[in-house]
């Protein structure tokens, strides 16, 4: 019968086993400790991102270059959307028709062969799109003053309970409308509210059932809405439209549906919440102005029946 092996001091070549034993773990452990780490937390790069969205081959190659030169004149960037103030950036991207019809030239100094409108355009884009993708992989970022204004109403807006008398307010601006613009008022007494306004300077007279202004080319546009995914979309593309030349918070407000398909109402509602985020998205790529979406229900309970309404 063979003798177990011996790696005790006593024997030479159990000794020399056991330390080759011993070394070859501990250069394991130490392996993986760097390298295993690395493989949880190595963030994935802005070009395998971009192909995992759906971009095309040149739009992704487009875009890289283009962050890449825009990186060259400001190399803090990456440290500007991390603590929020990459607006100072973004600021220097605002560059219109008119401002290149009258001769001027963007603030920014990259050097642009050919239409400089359309080549400012085309790197304000980049910005926007390299932004939300490292807010995307670095979750610590800090938001945009409007999106975190926004998480904070839509919030106010989940939290809310509303009660109504359904004999006496039996319609949706005086059991709803009303007042959620009194506990918007006093959620943020310092944004101007009102209800059923227009857009200043839209093309035309539709209405917004609440209206928050935070400057001239700042609005908030809360539209109210049963659980009805139609209503939803018509309501955001037409608002989106009209308020074109402004930066926006738009909220979707959805108040319960009581009948019989309530639940795949809001199933409906809530895919169709995450097409809209998709295409408000979209519309950041190219535009001046900072569009940024969200969505909440309101709790609202009928004190004649004790029951939501």
């Amino acid at each position: 019968m063979r003798r177990p092996l011996d790696v005790g001091t006593g024997n030479k070549h159990g000794t020399t086993l056991f330390c080759l034993i011993s070394i070859s773990f501990l250069v394991s452990v130490e392996i993986q400790s760097q390298f295993i780490p690395m493989l949880i937390t190595q963030p994935i790069s802005f070009h395998k991102w971009m192909t995992n969205e759906g971009y095309s081959e040149n739009t992704v190659a487009s875009r890289v270059s283009e962050i890449n030169r825009i990186k060259g004149a400001y190399p803090m960037l990456d440290k500007m959307i991390q603590n929020g103030t990459i607006s100072k950036i973004e600021d220097d991207f605002i560059y219109s028709k008119e401002d290149a019809n009258a001769g001027k030239q963007p603030k920014h100094n990259i050097p642009i062969s050919g239409n400089v409108y359309n080549g400012t355009a085309s790197l304000r884009s980049a910005l926007r799109l390299y932004t939300r993708f490292y807010r995307s992989v670095n979750p610590s970022a800090i938001k945009t003053p409007l999106t975190q204004l926004k998480d904070s109403i839509v919030s106010v807006i989940d939290s809310a309970n509303i009660t109504y008398n359904k004999a006496l307010q039996n319609s949706v601006k005086a059991r709803i409308q009303i007042p959620l613009l009194s506990v918007l008022k006093q959620a943020f007494p310092n944004i101007e509210w009102d209800m059923e306004q227009t857009i200043q300077g839209a093309s035309t007279n539709d209405r917004v059932d609440i209206l928050g202004s935070l400057d001239e080319n700042t609005v908030i546009i809360i539209e109210i809405d049963n659980t009805r995914a139609d209503q939803v979309t018509k309501k955001y593309v037409s608002r989106e439209a009209l308020a074109e030349d402004k930066n926006v918070i738009y909220i979707s407000v959805c108040y319960s549906n009581n009948n019989q398909h309530a639940g795949s109402f809001r199933t409906e509602v809530e895919k169709y919440v995450e097409f809209i985020k998709r295409v408000n998205e979209t519309l950041n790529y190219g535009s001046v102005f900072e569009k940024v979406y969200g969505h909440a229900w309101i709790k609202i309970c009928n004190l004649t029946k004790n029951q939501s309404a």
